[in-house]
């Protein structure tokens, strides 16, 4: 048997030699991308994030529904559509015509909302001859209310393309009124009831109002 010739051992040798590098890219590669994915599942962020409400600043003729004590008291001002003399400043009588307004202000409100507005001539206590007859809303036409039709306006307002009532947003919902001159037995104290019910368009509870005028007539 010959013995084996040197060029022989040495090429088993650089074989190994070179399968042994192979296996171990290969395994250097396996763990690289591995590792690679594996990293793309876990890498993240995390962060504290703070709930950004929406604003909600309704008043009604100048009182803010939030303070629900003087929300309670809310007036309106009956106005005579002429001046008479021979009534004292600030009071109405019998054969007079006039309105009396009831102004929503939304400024700083970052919401849509809804409102209901009713002169309530059932629970009001008004004088013989007194009756409630249209509205107009920011100085528009005057409607009619329909015979027996609840004295009652009610509209969605959308929040403007700035995000934010402003000043300039109010609403004025006014009430015309009518006295006739017909004959009653006493003079007494009168007052209107109005209700302002004003409320999130989203359907989210609002903010709502009873507002009783002591306006003596």
């Amino acid at each position: 048997m010959l013995p084996r010739k040197r060029n022989d051992f040495d090429n088993k040798n650089n074989a190994k030699q070179w399968l042994i590098i192979a296996v171990a890219c290969f395994l250097l590669c396996v763990f690289l991308i591995c590792g690679i994915s594996f990293a793309r599942y876990v890498d993240g962020w995390s962060g504290r994030f703070d709930a950004d409400v929406a604003q909600w600043k309704i008043k009604v003729n100048g009182i803010s529904l939030a303070d629900t004590a003087a929300a309670s008291k809310i007036a309106v001002t009956m106005v005579p559509d002429t001046v008479d003399s021979t009534v004292a400043a600030g009071k109405i009588k019998p054969g007079q015509t006039g309105y009396f307004d009831v102004e929503i202000d939304p400024d700083g409100t970052e919401t849509s909302f809804s409102y209901t507005v009713e002169a309530d001539v059932v629970m009001s206590k008004l004088p013989a001859g007194m009756s409630i007859d249209g509205y107009s809303l920011n100085g528009g036409s005057r409607i009619e209310f329909a015979a027996g039709a609840d004295r009652s306006v009610e509209n969605t307002v959308t929040i403007p393309d700035a995000g934010i009532f402003a000043t300039g947003d109010k609403i004025t919902v006014r009430f015309y009124w009518t006295w006739r001159d017909v004959a009653y037995d006493e003079f007494d104290e009168y007052s209107i009831v109005v209700t302002a019910v004003v409320t999130q368009y989203v359907g989210d509870a609002g903010s709502s109002v009873n507002a009783e005028g002591g306006q003596t007539l």
